[in-house]
Parts: C-alpha cells; structure tokens; sequence
C-alpha cells in the first residue's frame, strides 16, 4: 500500500508522540529525561495533529477535524505555559482562546445535527453518538474558559501553572492512545480486540493525570519547583 506524505507523517507522529508521551509520563517531572521526552512530544503531537486534521478535512470527518484542532490546542497552550517563566498574557493567548471557544461551538452545533438526524450524509460523524460531541465540546468551552480566568489574571501562576500544564498535555496524550489502540482497533489481533485490552493505555493516561494533578494540588510548593 503506497502511504501518502502526510499520513506517512501522521503515522510516524503517532509513534513517538505515543512512546515520548509515556517515557514523559514516568520520569521525574522537571529532570532532564522529562524536559527531553516532553520536547519530542510536543513536537510529534503538533504534527500527528496537524496532519490528521488535514487528512479529516478531505474525507471529510469532522468528528476527527474537531478532535485534531483541540489536540493541536492543548499541546501548544500547554508548551507555551511551562516555557514562560514569569507570568504573560499576549496574542497567543487570545487567539489559544478563540480557538477554544471555535471547537466547543462547532463540536455543538455538529452535536446537535446529528442528533436531529441532519448528518447523514456524512456516513462517518452520523455514526458517532451526538453525546460525544458534546462531550469534546464541553472540554474545549472548559478549556476556552480556563484560558479566559488565566487572561484576568494576567498569566498562570505557581502550581496552577503546572496544573495547566500537566492536564492539557495528559489529554493529549490520551486522546492520541485512545485513537490508536480503540480506534484503530483492526490492526490488533481478533483474540486483544475481544478484551478489554485496548482501552487499557487511554486509561492509564487518565489514571497518571489525576495522581499527578493531586501531587500538584495538593502540594503547592510543588508549583514553585522548576519545569
């Protein structure tokens, strides 16, 4: 089978954003290993993102256009917020919010066609349940209003900062675990695919950013260590 540029890049993001994000996920927060693993990630996830959303586009599948968008959106919001090392509100953060906002409106308005029966055209987002628009649309509305509180507050600060950080990049994360393992659950064997096997990793993920969030939380010198 001849793979196309961009789904060649797609794939191969995939790969080492799904390896960097678990070796980040373990190492010691803030180390070099961490800082390092972290830098591949980011990268890989900003271009598995990219090119998915463009490949989506053209399907067209708009369920996996909003997904792309946001992905692309958190991984950013969340690079961008560990690399200011003084509190800052510019354009980024403006233009980061709309964006935001962009993808819960969208994934709504979508949501709501489907639920109305108004999407079958479009074989692949009728087949998706309206409630997971929903779901992905009140991430990103939480997500846009998040980014507004850090605007009134003129940047994120001491462990609300890692906060941001951590959830936005453990979503990614997720989000890029559950596309490969469940929703490209044919490249598995019959037997793994009868188990539950396959939702394990997502799981995993959520499971790591809830005992990271409380550490961070909870503790909040730990936001006044470097990252």
């Amino acid at each position: 089978m001849t793979l196309s540029p961009v789904l060649l890049c797609h794939i191969t993001a995939g790969a080492v954003g799904l390896v960097c994000g678990a070796v980040a996920l373990m190492m010691p927060k803030g180390g070099p290993g961490h800082r390092a693993a972290g830098t591949a990630f980011v990268i890989a996830m900003l271009c598995i993102s990219a090119s998915g959303t463009w490949i989506a586009w053209h399907m067209p599948n708009m369920m996996t256009v909003i997904v792309g968008v946001l992905t692309f959106y958190l991984v950013a919001t969340a690079w961008v917020t560990v690399k200011r090392k003084t509190p800052f509100v510019g354009l980024f953060d403006v233009v980061a919010a709309l964006v935001a906002a962009w993808v819960a409106v969208a994934a709504l308005v979508i949501g709501l066609k489907v639920a109305n029966g108004q999407m079958q055209e479009y074989a692949k987002d009728y087949a998706i349940p309206a409630g997971v628009y929903f779901f992905w649309g009140g991430m990103s509305f939480l997500a846009a209003s998040l980014d507004v509180s850090v605007m009134v507050r003129r940047g994120a600060f001491g462990h609300h900062r890692i906060a941001r950080h951590l959830w936005r990049m453990c979503l990614a994360l997720y989000i890029a675990a559950s596309s490969f393992f469940e929703g490209q659950a044919q490249v598995f064997p019959e037997a793994v695919r009868a188990t539950a096997l396959l939702s394990l990793p997502a799981l995993l993920v959520l499971a790591a950013m809830l005992f990271w969030l409380f550490r961070v939380l909870a503790n909040k010198a730990f936001g006044k260590a470097k990252a």
